[in-house]
């Protein structure tokens, strides 16, 4: 996003923590779980685990992201948003040819 990660630290509850965290991170451990279903719902899991010293050298962390996304209809709104795209481009040039 525009600013980095300084703008979702201040919007999201302990989103601060968790960059700190991750900043720091020394992982030993990364596994990450895909599962896509006909219909085009697909399931991430992301599971990391380490150390981050700057946050505290005595506790281990374990971050566990999952994601789910219908790629199928992501893709649909890329394409369309495209052919918008493409649309305007050939309406502006068709404007100043005239």
């Amino acid at each position: 996003p525009k600013g980095g990660t300084k703008g979702i630290e201040k919007s999201a509850i302990g989103s601060e923590f968790v960059f700190r965290i991750l900043e720091d991170l020394d992982y030993d451990s990364l596994n990450i779980d895909v599962d896509y279903d006909e219909d085009g719902e697909m399931e991430m899991k992301l599971s990391i685990k380490g150390m981050s010293p700057e946050v505290d050298a005595n506790r281990p962390i374990h971050f566990n992201l999952n994601l789910q996304q219908n790629v199928l209809k992501l893709l649909q709104g890329l394409r369309y948003a495209e052919g918008l795209s493409k649309d305007i481009d050939k309406n502006v040039q068709k404007h100043f040819r005239k």
